[in-house]
């Protein structure tokens, strides 16, 4: 396995195949960074997305090569913070956004965000059977507490027990 010190070198030259490792070793990584920052559903994508094209758009930047995960990080927070404020701003609440995909970005960056989208999915449904319910309807329908407890037919609490439980068990999955 090569560190990131030479793949960023190779990237720099030019080697695509270096950029392609470059992400399946982060990605999982990054997602789970996203998604510690209560960002959810296809907002993690997009997120994960958008920070691996700004990192390789401005790799040349990167001043100490062999940090390119803190560097990746950083791009990452940086996006996260301006994804709240604009939340902030529209007044909205997270929901999820099924538009068409921006054809200008290239194919091998909506093949890594359909590999996420399939971690994702694999890993809440390896979740058991009420927490995956409860963090599907929290996640995925922006459903309240109150929504869950009622329509699964369990207490608040145990609504609130499942999801956090359950997202603990994700986080560690995608980590």
């Amino acid at each position: 396995m090569e560190s990131s010190l030479e793949l960023v070198t190779r990237v720099l030259s030019g080697d695509v195949s270096a950029e392609k490792i470059l992400i399946k070793e982060n990605a999982n990584y990054l997602s789970a960074v996203i998604f510690r920052a209560r960002v959810f559903g296809a907002d993690v994508e997009d997120l994960a997305q958008e920070t691996f094209l700004r990192a390789f758009r401005d790799l040349a930047t990167l001043r100490d090569r062999a940090k390119f995960r803190t560097w990746l990080t950083g791009i990452a927070r940086h996006l996260i913070a301006d994804y709240w404020e604009k939340r902030k701003r529209e007044g909205m609440r997270g929901e999820l956004d099924d538009t068409i995909p921006d054809p200008t970005i290239r194919v091998d960056a909506w093949m890594i965000q359909e590999d996420l989208r399939r971690q994702l999915l694999t890993a809440v449904e390896s979740l058991p059977p009420q927490q995956r319910r409860v963090v599907s309807r929290r996640l995925n329908h922006h459903w309240t507490f109150n929504e869950i407890a009622e329509s699964l037919g369990i207490s608040l609490n145990a609504a609130k027990q499942s999801y956090y439980k359950g997202l603990n068990k994700l986080l560690g999955l995608l980590s």
